[in-house]
């Protein structure tokens, strides 16, 4: 993106790759949500940890994602100068289907083991101290029943259960080469921290200090180009934030054949066929039934490892007021004030 256009309340006044979009007010603003304020300089932080630090020092007046490792800070830090509200994120491990290891017979009894090798509950309450949900199927519980978020659809193998997980992992022929790798983006949204617990959580469970290793990648760059180059070498950080409010936006995307976010290449026909006939369908009511057939396919196959639900959440300083998160956990800039 070279010359970024609007088209809402806001001119770009200016941009610099990488740093920071300078936005203000568009006084000649057709439409019904006209800014409330001047404008609004976003800035590319490489590091939310910088990016809080920045706000409880006065150089940032909002800051659209709390770090992991200030949630334990943040309601003394900020007061009610803080919000955590549910969005439409779900948080997964995916899985590299391209390597024959995980494709195989029986493999879908590895993948089970380990979602019941890690104990969501645990991590959730302590890393993120309750901000997040532990997921019970593979959508946002942001839809709702009428855009067919399925509660508890994941069942058993979304429960923390070590036993079962040992038992299922072996009958599926053990861990491609005795161990897993989960590979993530280093740089931002605290992913070292949870990747680290679910390697922990996933050792204590087999009773194996060596099961599990977590695989940092420097920047989200290069952890990209090597999904895009198919160098995962097991399952690998993964989730998706919705396009819009309908289960489709959760698995199509993700999980039929050859879809543009299918980064780990998991193909099933009867789950593309469910999902064709749910595209010709004209009662949306009727489709979601068959996208909901479609996701108990996903279920049956761990095509993924649903973590869980993610909260949106900000920080702000006290010179606004007004600070709200949309669905997709993005702040809604037109209506916050600046006193």
């Amino acid at each position: 993106m070279k010359k970024p256009v609007g088209n809402g309340p806001y001119l770009v006044d200016s941009y610099t790759r990488g740093s920071q979009m300078s936005l203000r007010r568009w006084d000649d603003y057709p439409g019904d949500d006209k800014a409330q304020n001047g404008g609004v300089d976003l800035k590319v932080y490489t590091d939310a940890n910088t990016a809080y630090t920045d706000l409880l020092a006065g150089n940032l007046d909002l800051a659209d994602d709390i770090p992991a490792a200030q949630l334990k800070n943040v309601k003394t830090d900020l007061g009610d100068r803080y919000l955590n509200t549910p969005a439409g994120i779900l948080q997964t491990l995916a899985f590299p289907f391209y390597d024959p290891d995980w494709n195989k017979a029986g493999s879908e009894k590895v993948r089970k083991g380990l979602s019941m090798a890690i104990d969501r509950k645990q991590i959730t309450d302590t890393i993120f101290q309750k901000t997040r949900t532990p997921a019970t199927d593979w959508t946002s519980p942001v839809l709702g029943e009428d855009g067919g978020y399925q509660a508890g659809l994941c069942g058993e193998a979304c429960e923390y259960k070590p036993d079962e997980a040992k038992k299922l992992i072996e009958e599926g022929g053990g861990l491609p080469g005795g161990k897993v790798t989960i590979t993530f983006n280093a740089d931002t949204g605290s992913h070292r921290e949870w990747v680290n617990a679910v390697c922990n959580s996933i050792n204590n469970a087999l009773d194996d200090e060596r099961a599990c290793t977590a695989a940092p990648v420097g920047t989200f760059a290069d952890f990209r180009n090597e999904i895009t180059d198919r160098k995962m070498p097991g399952p690998f950080r993964s989730g998706w934030q919705m396009d819009y409010p309908l289960i489709q936006n959760f698995l199509q995307p993700l999980y039929y054949t050859n879809a543009s976010s299918n980064d780990g290449k998991w193909s099933n026909k009867e789950f593309d066929d469910l999902v064709n006939r749910a595209n010709q369908e004209t009662d949306t009511a009727k489709a979601i039934d068959l996208f909901q057939q479609a996701e108990e396919v996903v279920r049956d196959n761990m095509a993924a490892i649903p973590l869980w639900y993610q909260n949106g959440s900000a920080g702000w300083s006290d010179r606004l007021s007004d600070v709200k998160l949309n669905p997709f956990s993005v702040p809604v800039y037109e209506q916050i004030k600046v006193s």
